[in-house]
């Protein structure tokens, strides 16, 4: 039960849920998916597409992820 507090509190202090805070990154591992999917076929090699696609969707959401977060910190001027 404390657990669940603790996540509450902790997204409180962010300003957004949990599902908020990993959208951009499974967006990007989707997008990531399917450009792989895509470079695969292009080379004919899946095999090696599917993971580059991978890490590439992990990487930009994750950069997105940050970008957007720190948007949402900076101070309105």
């Amino acid at each position: 039960m404390n657990g669940d507090n603790h996540e509450k509190e902790q997204a409180g202090q962010n300003g957004q849920s949990r599902a908020e805070n990993k959208s951009m990154l499974g967006m990007g591992i989707a997008l990531g998916v399917a450009f792989g999917l895509l470079f695969g076929l292009a080379m004919n090699n899946l095999v090696l597409g599917l993971p580059i696609g991978i890490a590439l969707g992990v990487a930009f959401g994750a950069a997105f992820q940050n970008s957007q977060d720190s948007k949402k910190k900076e101070p309105p001027k």
